[in-house]
């Protein structure tokens, strides 16, 4: 939905899902998010005539909020654009806020507020309700009657089989995913030592001469044989791995390599990303970051690509294409049109004499 920091939140695309009760759709929360939310404000966005589920997002829980219009702005926007005039909402209270018969009259203000603002825009909350916790053990409450339910088994829910079966962990808490991109403080030092002999060692060439398009050709040999080693289990030095994310710098390399997303070396390039995003320190974390982040967009996992675009923008604020993924991220571009990005990269890639796998 929108960016997921300490004052936002982050859209998740899906294929269309429908569950049958509040208690069915408060526990296949974790498996549509990829964790278990705490002290979140959720809001699931319905499929115009369908009314399956198209979309969900997560903000920070704040009470009282002052900043809730510019969430709800950035809601209206996604409704727009998904074409959506129907909207639900789950807040998961704990730990940080209790919820029990006293403090019900609380969030049901709060879905009061927010109803009144997407009336105002035309938009419909269909169907409010709290939750404490995603626990088999847990019961909700709706915020607009005095109906009462229970929370179904999370990891029994329809939605969490099919993540498993698909390869999606569903982790415990938001932490687990900030984890992924979390510096390797020992790895980061042993690239750097390196990473300036790298460039050194790269001769400054003209960017249409045959010796430039050899150099590209080696860089994209190259990335491809360290994801093959990591396909096999196999550990990169701190040169490997400096060698790796200074070839991505080249941005016809970088192109080529987002062309390897749905091939059999999607996952191990995956994991490559992530290991060059904590191993390299400094700008030179954005473009590992990047890629990182367009996979997680591509393959529907809306808040590790928000979490990776936020590294590397953090790494380059002015890198134009992190700022393009960001944009299309807040204002819900699906990761079918996303995927195109990478589409034109397997002609050039040929035209280097490489053939990418398919």
């Amino acid at each position: 939905m929108y960016r997921d920091s300490p004052d936002s939140g982050q859209r998740l695309h899906l294929p269309q899902l429908r569950l049958g009760t509040p208690g069915d759709l408060v526990a296949a929360i974790p498996a549509l998010l990829g964790f278990t939310p705490h002290d979140s404000l959720l809001f699931v966005v319905l499929a115009p005539v369908s009314r399956a589920i198209d979309c969900i997002g997560r903000v920070n829980l704040t009470m009282p909020d002052d900043n809730l219009s510019a969430k709800l702005d950035d809601l209206v926007g996604l409704c727009l654009h998904a074409q959506s005039s129907e909207v639900l909402m789950i807040v998961v209270c704990g730990p940080a806020y209790t919820l029990d018969e006293t403090a019900l009259p609380t969030y049901r203000e709060l879905a009061g507020k927010v109803s009144a603002y997407l009336h105002s825009h035309g938009i419909c909350l269909r169907s409010a309700w709290a939750t404490a916790e995603i626990t088999p053990a847990g019961r909700w409450w709706s915020l607009f009657d005095d109906t009462v339910g229970d929370v179904s088994d999370p990891q029994s829910s329809p939605v969490a089989v099919r993540s498993v079966v698909a390869g999606r962990p569903i982790h415990s808490t938001r932490d687990d995913l900030d984890a992924i991109v979390a510096p390797d403080v020992s790895m980061s030092h042993d690239v750097g030592a390196v990473l300036a002999q790298c460039r050194t060692n790269r001769p400054d060439l003209d960017d249409d001469s045959p010796q430039a398009r050899a150099a590209t050709a080696r860089d994209i040999e190259r990335l491809l044989a360290a994801i093959e080693a990591v396909a096999a289990g196999e550990t990169l030095t701190a040169a490997d791995l400096a060698e790796a994310v200074t070839a991505l710098h080249v941005p016809l390399v970088r192109d080529c390599m987002r062309d390897l997303v749905h091939t059999p070396l999607d996952a191990a390039a995956n994991q490559l990303w992530a290991i060059l995003t904590r191993a390299v320190p400094g700008p030179d974390r954005a473009e590992p970051a990047l890629l990182l982040a367009y996979w997680a967009y591509v393959h529907g996992e809306g808040i590790v690509a928000g979490i990776a675009l936020d590294v590397a923008l953090q790494a380059v604020p002015t890198h134009s294409l992190a700022q393009l993924l960001s944009q299309a991220l807040r204002s819900g571009i699906p990761p079918a049109a996303i995927a195109k990005l990478g589409a034109t990269a397997r002609q050039t890639a040929s035209e280097l004499g490489i053939a990418l796998p398919a």
